[in-house]
C-alpha cells in the first residue's frame, strides 16, 4: 500500500502532503524519504513523537509532526490558510464521522482515502462524492486474509470548482 501511494504521488506530480491519522509515520516517512514535503498529524502523541524521532534518525527533512487530534489540526491549518497537493486520510475502522469535508478542503488537488472497513469507506466516499470529488481509482489490498477486512486506497480528485486558479 505504501508503494502504491508513493507511485500515485509521483504519477500525479504531487509536491506537498498532509497525512491525517498518520500513526507513527506509515505514509509520511516514506514520502519524506522520497523528497516530498508535508505535515503528519496523529492524536496519539507517543506515535507522533515516534514518527518525528524516526525522521530525525533517518535525516528526513521537510516534515512537521503534530501530536494532536485531526479535527483540531485541520482547524489550525484552515486559520493558516494552508493547502496541500494531497491530503491523506487514513482513519480508524470507524471512518471519519465528523469533519471529512473540512479535511478534504485542505487539498488543492488530490485526496488519498485509506480504509480497512468497506462499510465506513463506502460512507466516507459517498460524503466526498456528494461534495463533487471525483473518484479516480481504487485499489484493494488483502492484508488480512480470510477475514472480511480489506484495506483499500481510493484516489479522489478535488472538484474543478474548488481548485485554485493556475498561476499566470
Amino acid at each position: 500500500m505504501i508503494r502504491e501511494l508513493c507511485a500515485g504521488v509521483q504519477q500525479r506530480g504531487i509536491e506537498s502532503f498532509l497525512d491525517l491519522y498518520a500513526g507513527a509515520g506509515n505514509f509520511s516517512l516514506p514520502l519524506l524519504a522520497k523528497g516530498w514535503k508535508g505535515v503528519s498529524v496523529e492524536a496519539v502523541r507517543a506515535s507522533a513523537h515516534a514518527a518525528r524521532e524516526a525522521a530525525r534518525r533517518q535525516s528526513l527533512n521537510g516534515g512537521r509532526f503534530w501530536g494532536r487530534d485531526a479535527r483540531r489540526a485541520v482547524e489550525a491549518l484552515e486559520r493558516e490558510q494552508r493547502r496541500f497537493d494531497l491530503v491523506i486520510i487514513d482513519p480508524p475502522r470507524a471512518g471519519v464521522k465528523h469533519g471529512l469535508v473540512k479535511m478534504a478542503a485542505l487539498s488543492s488537488g488530490w485526496i488519498a482515502l485509506c480504509s480497512c472497513n468497506p462499510v465506513t469507506l463506502a460512507r466516507d466516499l459517498r460524503t466526498l462524492l456528494d461534495e463533487g470529488y471525483e473518484l479516480e481509482a481504487m485499489q484493494p489490498f488483502d492484508m488480512f486474509p480470510q477475514t472480511h477486512h480489506l484495506e483499500t486506497l481510493a484516489w479522489l480528485r478535488v472538484p474543478t470548482s474548488a481548485r485554485p486558479p493556475a498561476a499566470p
